[in-house]
């Protein structure tokens, strides 16, 4: 009986030390992120956008929706109108429309209080032209054409006062790059992605990539390369006109949870010196967000996004504040704009 005892005692305090661990186990797994809707985007629904920001607002054009109106002879559904979003106000108002011929997959970067537009797809070519909106006059001017091949679905980003545009497809992958100097208002060759002064493979060709500036360097990612997500990560210091390779997505040690970031057609923002990743594509419509830790090279989940699933979306950091909008999920395009808190808990009521 004595043993008998014991023993029960033995269970019961195996079991109340199971759930513990277990209960400390689930704390440990919360993931953080709540996501609050904004004022909806006042043009037509779209995916496949660009956008810019200067003086900490928003300009967002372009894309493909469902439009169909003549547009002025060019095809259906391929737009051509701008919007800029002031997050003080919470409000888009409509500028002067993009004078090159309506299109999808462009690219767009802003430097030295300018944006840059150009590239993509107009639904029978594909495009090499590029133009600059001006802030204070609220005027378009086209510059010199990218001197890269025509293309769609590249990267682009800034760094200092010169942007600089990259990979995409030309009716094949791409991996070369290309410096717009402000200043001289003049295109350059670079470094093309992943390219080793000390002779390794390289970087791999790709499209629907995505790109961020993070402690003054480029990060070029994802997108598909041969038909498969690619797994290489590589850093771009302009300096030295050098790409710096990071670890793979698929690395061994990671027991495969970064793989999950491979993806085409994603979203990324900097805010508070952290890279944010998600949406997109892979084997399916993805809601997920992924943090970066540029210290440890690594990537952390944050709690999904709350809005529809979506690929070809676009984001940007107002107020070192993130912020997700429009977007495509097949068929259905979308109109909403959300601003992301990455430390609160899910709050559904702000929605």
């Amino acid at each position: 009986m004595k043993r008998m005892k014991i023993a029960n005692l033995k269970w019961i305090l195996g079991l109340i030390i199971v759930v513990g661990f277990a209960s400390c186990n689930n704390d440990d797994d919360d993931l953080y992120g709540n996501w609050v809707r904004m004022s909806d985007f006042d043009g037509l629904a779209r995916g496949n956008s660009v956008s810019f920001t200067i003086d900490n607002k928003a300009y967002v054009g372009l894309g493909f929706g469902d439009d169909d109106r003549n547009n002025d002879g060019y095809a259906d559904g391929y737009l051509k109108d701008f919007w800029v979003y002031n997050p003080d106000k919470n409000n888009w108002t409509q500028i002067e429309d993009f004078p090159g011929v309506p299109r999808t997959g462009a690219v767009a970067f802003a430097a030295n209080g300018s944006g840059y537009v150009g590239t993509g797809w107009d639904g029978d070519y594909r495009l090499n032209d590029f133009y600059k909106y001006d802030t204070n006059s609220g005027q378009w001017t086209q510059i010199g054409d990218f001197i890269g091949s025509a293309r769609n679905s590249a990267v682009a980003f800034t760094i200092g006062s010169n942007g600089f545009v990259g990979t995409g497809y030309d009716g094949k992958d791409q991996k070369d790059f290309y410096k717009f100097d402000t200043q001289a208002q003049q295109w350059s060759q670079v470094a093309s992605l992943g390219s080793d002064p000390n002779g390794g493979s390289g970087g791999s060709k790709r499209q629907g990539a995505t790109a961020f500036v993070l402690n003054g360097l480029g990060y070029v990612l994802t997108g598909y390369s041969n038909g498969q997500a690619a797994k290489d990560v590589y850093a771009y210091d302009a300096t030295n006109d050098a790409w710096i390779k990071k670890r793979d997505l698929d690395w061994d040690d990671n027991e495969l949870e970064n793989i999950a970031v491979m993806r085409k057609n994603a979203i990324s923002f900097v805010m508070d010196g952290i890279a944010y990743v998600g949406l997109g594509y892979n084997s399916g419509i993805q809601n997920d967000i992924w943090m970066y830790n540029a210290a440890e090279d690594d990537w952390d989940e944050k709690e999904d996004f709350e809005g529809t699933p979506r690929e070809n979306a676009v984001a940007f950091t107002l107020n070192n504040q993130g912020y997700i909008a429009l977007g495509s999920n097949g068929s259905y395009d979308f109109d909403d704009i959300w601003k992301f808190q990455p430390w609160a808990e899910i709050e559904s009521e702000d929605n």
